[in-house]
């Protein structure tokens, strides 16, 4: 601005006039344009116009002329009647009116909208060049985050701008590292979304400073609800006429105690070049009731600012407007501390929201303020909308098409088919599926004739058959389909039937002018998401072309309006509409109109799903160590072992074929296990044979063991040794059969039973245990 009050000055030789909503941004201009030398003035807008407190009557103390360029700064803040009287009193003086600003960031506090509504209708220059960040990635982040995209959250993650935990972890984290910046002597934010929750970081943020010594116990009581001390700083929320070095003490201006003195307070006022004024006093009670802790301020507070660093508590109070704000004030660092969630007192922790989601949660809540004339367009714009106007449509032809179609049956059925016709639950849908291929512009009456053609005698359900009929037929038809039946989009009126009310005739017209109109203002300002799919019409394209890339268009802004999809980049949803055939033959229209060709195309084409719904890292799909006490992949198969035997059978150490036990008594007492075997001794009988490939043998333990282990353990255990006695009698044991996926569980084992085998174990411990002493 002060390059252009240079150029403005020595070309034109008219003054160049700033008006801000704030009178510290004024004297930011004022400042800036007296140290470069600029003839540049500023005021703010209430200064400008004259307001008087407590008054309507305006003074107009700014004499402005013609050939006068009027710079409105941050216009997105500036209230609607401000900036009505400004443009009012531009055009008594002949005067030029530049609105410059954001129209995405946060609104005016009064009734605003004013500045996007001008900026849609009039159109405006954009500036695509950002110079504030000092990191390239953050540059191109911070135009993702402007237009609302949801993958700019992974931008910021990966370099370590995210934090997030509950309620209590997120505050006290946002204060300590807000903190670590103010001790460090940067020029530092700490924002919220509500002055509630700021004043809940700044008393975070005091206790710690008090702990630390650097200010004194609180002994004034402030507006926020909080008490300040000695050495505290306090942010001013009202003008006066006090005068400090020649400059009246008003809103925001940010004062430091220095000491008390009875009922007034010893303080120091911050200067914009970072310095502190002369000490003067000021009363408690201003305090009380205009003073708040000033280490922490609702997002309004930093718009128009530029810092070293700044901090975001992003919880559900955050709307798109102010994350954007928020995450864009320092030159350095901006850090997002999102709350997701409660914190828990209790000895169960609360769940949790994941980061991602709060954070696209924020992207999605909108605090734009329309203006006046832009709420009556919205409703006018709602009352013809697709949206309203299909609905219209639906529910006026509903019955005609299902008459149509009941009539159709009750000429090709028999008396008594046609009664179980209507009876029958099964017809809704199947009758839904007719009224689709209505709205597809197929020849309804040639399908029922087609699937009545067979006869239906035996048929358990008539409606069932006509529907498998219909089903195979449309199959067919996919698989063959013919040159003549290639797929089009009829208009609304070629959907409506002949016999139709008057209702349903003016909708389906009101549709296709609906149409026509949405693809003209499209083709007139494309979006991204019709360029992204049809390209860029060009300017000498034949009227051939632009009328065939019009009704392309004005299919697919309808489908989006009907929809209520806002998204700029996003053209279809990914997901089909089941309980609305008209929407969802709209959806089938659009993929059509913009030739998306598979499902590739069409999911590029819809929304992605939320960050929540895929893998924060790679290491969830690295493989698992294997666990302890296990044998090593050289002693099982690669493939692991299916539960419940679903699979292929799978040899494992587990199921390896045993040799078959010998059933005489001198073999049973040999093979016996005694105590000597559990011993640790090389001489109690012979090595066992070692097994390739295999685990390595296990001491059997004795049968009351195995028992034991069958009773408690509800899994079989895994070692062939554990098994139960029946199977180990078994005069010749089968391999044992894998179950396959169509068997039922196995089933839960007999009490009666397994008691009686616990017996037979514990008989045959005592008599294998009498042949060992006996041996």
């Amino acid at each position: 601005m002060v390059e252009f009050a240079r150029a403005w000055d020595s070309l034109v030789g008219g003054r160049v006039i700033g008006i801000t909503t704030a009178e510290n941004a004024a004297r930011v201009m004022t400042g800036e344009a007296r140290k470069l030398g600029a003839p540049l003035e500023a005021y703010n807008s209430a200064a400008f116009l004259g307001k008087i407190e407590g008054s309507t009557e305006l003074l107009y103390p700014v004499e402005i002329s013609a050939g006068d360029v009027l710079v409105l700064d941050e216009s997105s803040m500036h209230s609607t009647s401000d900036l009505a009287l400004i443009l009012a009193a531009a055009r008594r003086a002949d005067a030029h009116v530049i609105a410059t600003g954001d129209l995405h960031q946060l609104g005016a506090v009064e009734a605003g909208g004013m500045f996007r509504a001008i900026a849609r209708e009039l159109g405006a220059v954009e500036l695509h060049e950002v110079l504030r960040f000092g990191a390239q990635w953050e540059r191109a982040a911070s135009l993702r985050l402007r237009q609302a995209h949801r993958g700019v959250f992974a931008a910021y993650d990966s370099h370590g701008r995210i934090r997030h935990g509950d309620r209590e972890a997120a505050y006290a984290r946002a204060a300590g590292e807000y903190l670590a910046d103010f001790l460090a002597g940067k020029d530092t934010l700490l924002l919220a979304g509500t002055n509630a929750e700021a004043a809940d970081l700044a008393r975070i943020v005091q206790s710690k400073l008090a702990a630390a010594g650097q200010v004194g116990d609180p002994r004034i009581q402030l507006a926020d609800g909080n008490h300040a001390g000695t050495g505290d700083i306090i942010r001013a929320r009202h003008n006066t006429d006090l005068r400090i070095d020649g400059q009246r003490l008003v809103n925001r201006d940010v004062l430091k105690v220095q000491a008390f003195a009875g009922k007034s307070v010893q303080v120091r006022r911050q200067l914009p070049e970072g310095g502190w004024s002369r000490p003067f006093l000021l009363s408690k009670d201003y305090f009380a009731e205009y003073g708040e802790l000033a280490y922490a301020g609702n997002v309004h507070v930093a718009q128009g600012r530029t810092t070293d660093t700044a901090h975001l508590l992003l919880s559900e109070s955050i709307s798109r407007q102010s994350l954007y704000v928020g995450m864009t004030r320092g030159r350095d660092s901006n850090v997002a501390h999102i709350v997701t969630g409660p914190t828990s007192h209790g000895t169960q922790p609360l769940e949790q929201a994941t980061p991602e989601s709060v954070f696209a949660a924020a992207l999605e809540r909108d605090s734009e303020e329309l203006t006046a004339t832009e709420q009556v367009r919205r409703a006018q714009e709602w009352t013809s909308g697709t949206g309203h106007v299909l609905n219209l449509w639906s529910a006026s032809v509903k019955n005609t098409i299902s008459v149509a179609i009941n009539q159709e049956f009750q000429t090709r059925l028999s008396e008594a088919d046609y009664k179980r016709y209507i009876l029958e639950p099964q017809g809704t849908t199947l009758r839904l599926t007719l009224r689709r291929a209505h709205l597809r512009g197929e020849n309804v009456p040639e399908i029922i004739s087609d699937i009545t053609a067979a006869d239906l005698a035996g048929a358990r359900s008539v409606t069932s058959v006509l529907y498998a009929r219909l089903q195979a037929r449309n199959r067919n038809t996919a698989r063959n389909p013919s040159p003549a039946a290639a797929p089009s989009s009829p208009s609304w009126a070629d959907r409506t039937p002949v016999n139709a009310s008057e209702l349903a005739k003016m909708a389906a017209g009101a549709l296709d002018e609906r149409m026509t109109e949405l693809g003209q203002r499209v083709v007139e300002r494309p979006e991204p998401w019709l360029m992204q799919r049809l390209g860029i019409l060009s300017p000498d394209a034949s009227p051939l072309l632009r009328e065939d890339y019009a009704r392309r268009a004005g299919i697919a802004a309808a489908y989006r309006e009907a929809a209520g999809i806002t998204d700029p980049s996003i053209a279809i949803s990914l997901s089909g509409h089941k309980g609305s055939p008209e929407l969802e033959t709209l959806r089938q229209d659009t993929i059509r109109a913009l030739e998306i060709p598979d499902d590739e195309a069409l999911i590029r084409a819809a929304p992605r799903p939320p960050a929540s719904w895929r893998p924060r890292s790679a290491a969830a799909s690295r493989p698992r160590p294997p666990r302890p006490n296990r044998p090593t992949s050289s002693a099982r198969s690669p493939s692991p072992r299916p539960r419940h035997g679903c699979g292929p059978p799978t040899p494992t150490w587990r199921n390896q074929p045993k040799p078959k036990p010998h059933l005489s008594r001198s073999s049973l007492a040999a093979s016996a296990p005694s105590w000597k075997q559990h011993k640790p001794t090389t001489s109690a009988g012979p090595p066992t044979p070692p097994r390739t490939g295999k685990a390595p043998a296990r001491p059997r333990p004795s049968w009351s063991v195995g028992t034991r282990a069958r009773l408690t353990s509800p899994r079989r255990s895994a070692h062939p040794s554990l098994k139960s006695p029946r199977s180990s009698l078994s005069p010749s044991p089968k391999p044992r059969q894998r179950r396959t996926c169509t068997s039922p569980r196995p089933p839960t084992p007999d009490p009666q039973k397994a008691l009686q085998r616990a017996v037979l174990a514990h008989l045959l411990d005592k008599r294998e245990t009498a042949a060992g002493f006996a041996a």
